[in-house]
């Protein structure tokens, strides 16, 4: 004989899941606590970059020297590019971003050697390849979306309010036909 009961062991089984119920209670107290607290930090964060976002001009968001070049025809080269801009001044780098199947993804950048140079690019209207292109400053460290297949009669506005369920949109851009002037679907 051990010197146990049954009784005696029913109640030791019991103290033992006991025991072991209030440790995982504990644990899993520790885990609610840790999502809140993560659950917390993340709404702080989405928080400080709308702030940071609302509070900033459009000069602190954007590269001085930098500027996006959007709605290039598929033939453009990183060549016509820097023929196109040199006119507003030394250009540093230019790029025309392509798949890797090398088809170009229609758009690029050009990075000027003043920023009066970008600023003097961005005021007046451009045609490469017998097309009018887009053009603003570049914003570093964005997460850009393209979003393909839009309706023909979708507006910037309705793009950023659907987005802005996900959270802070810092600027949404339909392109248009400047032809038919309805969008050209992205």
């Amino acid at each position: 004989s051990s010197g146990f009961d049954s009784g005696d062991r029913e109640t030791n089984c019991l103290h033992a899941m006991t025991r072991e119920t209030r440790q995982a209670g504990r644990c899993h107290g520790k885990q609610v606590l840790s999502h809140r607290r993560l659950a917390n930090q993340q709404q702080q964060d989405h928080q400080d970059r709308a702030r940071r976002a609302d509070n900033a001009t459009l000069e602190d968001q954007c590269h001085p020297r930098k500027i996006f070049v959007g709605g290039l025809p598929h033939k453009t080269t990183t060549q016509h590019l820097r023929e196109h801009f040199a006119d507003f001044g030394s250009i540093m780098d230019a790029v025309v971003l392509r798949w890797p199947d090398g088809r170009s993804r229609g758009f690029g950048y050009v990075t000027f050697a003043t920023a009066g140079a970008a600023a003097a690019a961005l005021k007046t209207t451009h045609h490469v390849g017998g097309r009018q292109i887009d053009t603003k400053r570049a914003v570093p460290g964005t997460n850009k979306v393209f979003v393909g297949g839009l309706p023909h009669n979708c507006t910037a506005a309705e793009l950023r309010e659907h987005f802005e369920a996900f959270g802070v949109v810092s600027d949404a851009v339909v392109m248009i036909d400047p032809v038919t002037n309805r969008s050209r679907g992205f």
